[in-house]
């Protein structure tokens, strides 16, 4: 069976912000999230929107670059 709907990423990095497939409401729902801090971030890892090793890996990474964005200070990268 063919779809003309484009395959969405898990995860990926849009706009300066994450945007992934929000886990819990599947497979009865479709949701994408778009986490703009990083108390979102840290919110959907432990609410489990994100599952699987990967997933919760690749999430954390994005989250410390929103960490980086959100201080604004090239300091805070050094320590």
């Amino acid at each position: 069976m063919k779809t003309l709907i484009a395959p969405t990423p898990t995860i990926e990095w849009k706009n300066g912000q994450i945007r992934l497939i929000d886990q819990t409401k599947l497979p009865h729902k479709f949701e994408v999230k778009n986490l703009k801090t990083v108390k979102d971030t840290i919110n959907a890892i432990k609410t489990m929107e994100v599952r699987g090793a990967p997933l919760i890996g690749a999430t954390a990474a994005y989250g410390i670059v929103l960490a980086i964005m959100e201080n604004n200070d090239p300091k805070f990268i050094k320590t």
